[in-house]
């Protein structure tokens, strides 16, 4: 839904739920090659977890080229902060305001997504669990993993040193 501002052009996403958020995703729309009319350049992102009262999550200049399709992914910062390479969650989110600072007459985008906050799948099967018969060395020069280790396949995304992985049963319980 786009929305005229007195001062900026925004795009107002209402998620018809609430969900943690840690970044967007915008890719410009081009025609004929060309980056279209109102592609955002400057923005602020904001979050919101009625609707009426607004965290600024982000703001920053988006870097769009042909290098990156026109597209770049942007990852909320604490609130009060800016910069560096932290990765912040809002919780319990239900809105999420784009502002396209300086365009006062509209916005163009090809797509926008919200990004949640990473996390592992890791499909538990019997081809994907298993226990080590001999230690298993992981990197060179660190300790292996000992025999007899029960060990769980899985795709991660990130250090999956920082993963932790909460077992349960089929009935979704803990035991």
């Amino acid at each position: 839904e786009l929305k005229p501002d007195t001062d900026n052009a925004y795009i107002l996403i209402h998620l018809n739920t609430k969900m943690p958020l840690s970044g967007i995703k915008y890719q410009a729309a081009l025609e004929n090659g060309l980056l279209m009319e109102h592609t955002i350049s400057k923005y602020n992102v904001y979050v919101s977890k009625d609707g009426s009262s607004w965290t600024l999550a982000k703001t920053g200049t988006f870097h769009l080229t042909e290098e990156n399709n026109y597209t770049e992914i942007v990852y909320f910062d604490k609130e009060g902060t800016t910069g560096g390479n932290q990765l912040w969650t809002y919780n319990d989110i239900s809105y999420v305001k784009i502002e396209a600072v300086g365009n006062k007459n509209g916005i163009s985008g090809a797509e926008i997504d919200v990004i949640a906050p990473p996390g592992d799948n890791v499909d538990l099967s019997n081809n994907t669990i298993g226990k080590l018969k001999e230690p298993f060395v992981y990197e060179e020069g660190k300790d292996p993993i000992p025999a007899g280790s029960v060990v769980f396949k899985g795709n991660y995304r990130g250090n999956p040193a920082f993963n932790a992985m909460l077992l349960v049963d089929a009935d979704d319980e803990n035991k």
